[in-house]
């Protein structure tokens, strides 16, 4: 008869954290995490709760746009209200390139979630990296704010408590046709 180890809860969140490395593409090497101790019950966008380090889990939010988005981007669905948003690899891939480039053409046909991957960004963006201003521009004022509301609010919203940031958010009319929205960390 084997005996079988049990794993401490420090060690299943560590197990968790080595499976993410191999999904997606994080710069800081697994041996150079920085572990906190304080373990918390966090609930991803798909109804589950994970215990996650705090500081590794902000850390893997901060590193990849991807990270965040797949566990805990949601986006509105007319009929079902806030659902996961699952990435697909060509969206990992723009995220990717959105991250890692300053300027980026998006060649794409419609309907295939780029509106809803920018905004997500846009908010993964002012919320872990510093000194951010995003700009959203659009024809009119209620595209705009439509927009705004369906992504960036939305994925704030229903984020975790301790990976918000303290934003500040901006309004401003550019014109009587168009709204800049800039967040500020």
């Amino acid at each position: 008869m084997t005996e079988q180890k049990t794993m401490t809860k420090l060690e299943y969140a560590q197990s968790l954290v080595k499976a993410s490395y191999k999904q997606y593409d994080l710069d800081v090497p697994y041996d150079k995490l920085k572990w906190s101790g304080e373990l918390i019950d966090v609930k991803l966008n798909d109804g589950t709760i994970q215990v996650v380090d705090r500081l590794v889990e902000f850390t893997l939010c901060s590193l990849s746009a991807s990270y965040f988005i797949d566990r805990y981007g949601v986006t509105l669905d007319p009929k079902k209200g806030p659902v996961p948003l699952r990435l697909f690899d060509f969206q990992k891939k723009a995220l990717d390139d959105f991250q890692h480039h300053k300027r980026v053409i998006f060649r794409k046909c419609r309907q295939v979630g780029a509106s809803i991957i920018t905004g997500a960004y846009s908010i993964w963006r002012a919320n872990f990296q510093k000194s951010q201003i995003i700009r959203i521009i659009s024809l009119t004022q209620a595209d705009s704010l439509e927009f705004k509301e369906k992504t960036i609010d939305l994925i704030y919203e229903e984020m975790p408590g301790f990976l918000k940031a303290k934003t500040t958010l901006t309004t401003m009319l550019v014109n009587s046709t168009s709204l800049k929205t800039a967040f500020m960390v």
